[in-house]
């Protein structure tokens, strides 16, 4: 699923992902089965209407909460594989998401910085051994 990852200036990382179209589609199956449960449509008893009437009615409402539900949990899978250290939530940059297709997105975060400690000549370090002394 990770197509790129690159550093960024100050701390800040940014990774391109691509959602294969099977896992796009059961994101669809779960919104529209959620959605059909509490639709209201006339001449239908709530939750009783046909998915294909649920599917034309609904399918922007849903195409907004299948990107969201990806979004948050494709990238949360990926921070957890890649063992990344956010600090700060990301901005998400993504075209409209479709079914039948697949979903590519990318995340732009801050990360904790890399700080290295050079060696400071003349330094001396305080340790509970010289104290005694």
């Amino acid at each position: 699923m990770l197509i790129s990852e690159k550093k960024l200036e100050n701390a800040r990382m940014e990774i391109a992902l691509e959602v294969p179209e099977s896992r796009v589609e059961v994101e669809y199956k779960s919104v529209f089965n959620k959605i059909k449960n509490n639709a209201k449509l006339d001449g239908f008893r709530r939750g009783k209407a046909p998915l294909e009437l649920i599917e034309r009615k609904y399918m922007d409402a849903a195409s907004e909460e299948v990107a969201e539900n990806l979004l948050k949990s494709i990238y949360l899978d990926t921070v957890t594989e890649k063992n990344y250290k956010p600090i700060a939530p990301p901005q998400f940059s993504f075209d409209k998401v479709t079914r039948g297709g697949s979903f590519k997105f990318s995340a732009v975060f801050e990360t904790v910085p890399e700080v290295t400690l050079g060696s400071y000549k003349g330094c001396l370090l305080y340790t509970s051994d010289a104290a005694d002394e």
